[in-house]
């Protein structure tokens, strides 16, 4: 009873990450429709929620991407810098950001006031590249793989077979008790190895959700 309980918290918590994935997901592409709109504000809101509930590098970058947009510099150089240190996109994406941040560096420079009293300093003319398309990113391996979302239902549909099968096991068990039988021991005897291969379809389940998360995470 104590591992039954255990699979079953084990599983809710599963079902908690899955659910709050889905969500993130949904919010960055309203976030990326926000952004296509113009709607810097929007899309930021949206995408700080959708890396919330999933945290993942990659979404940093659309929120760099945001605040660029809205001026907010020395915010936008934080993320971008984020981005080009992280092992959780690939190298290009980590060298575009690196680019970015140059780029926004360049941009807060040439807003620094001059000093006062001073005979103005050459500037070289510089030009700034125009703000292009947010980083071409991946956020999905924070979201459910189609594995862990059918390993989810799987193990949600064997637990409460189990469950259902073995209260009814429990029934014929005591029925057993009160009047001996046997077709009422037979009876018990096929229910309770119905549970326990429910019961063991579940924890595969379980198991091959807890390794597909564990393998998309180190990616």
């Amino acid at each position: 009873m104590r591992a039954s309980r255990c699979l079953v918290a084990s599983l809710m918590l599963m079902a908690a990450a899955a659910e709050a994935q889905s969500d993130a997901a949904d919010a960055f592409a309203r976030g990326g429709v926000a952004f296509e709109a113009e709607r810097y504000e929007e899309a930021l809101s949206e995408f700080r929620r959708a890396y919330e509930l999933a945290p993942h590098d990659a979404v940093r970058g659309s929120i760099g991407r945001c605040l660029e947009r809205l001026g907010r510099f020395a915010e936008a150089l934080v993320e971008y810098e984020a981005v080009a240190e992280s092992d959780q996109v690939p190298e290009a994406d980590r060298e575009h950001a690196r680019e970015l941040s140059a780029r926004v560096r360049a941009r807060m420079e040439a807003l620094q006031p001059e000093a006062p009293d001073e005979e103005p300093a050459e500037v070289e003319e510089r030009t700034v590249s125009p703000i292009d398309d947010p980083i071409v990113t991946d956020p999905r391996p924070s979201f459910p793989s189609w594995l862990t979302a059918t390993g989810s239902v799987v193990a949600a549909g064997a637990i409460g077979s189990a469950v259902g099968v073995g209260l009814r096991g429990q029934t014929i068990e005591d029925d057993y008790n009160a009047a001996p039988s046997r077709n009422l021991l037979d009876r018990g005897r096929r229910f309770q190895r119905t549970t326990n291969t429910m019961w063991g379809v579940a924890i595969t389940a379980v198991v091959i959700v807890i390794v597909d998360m564990i393998v998309r995470l180190r990616r």
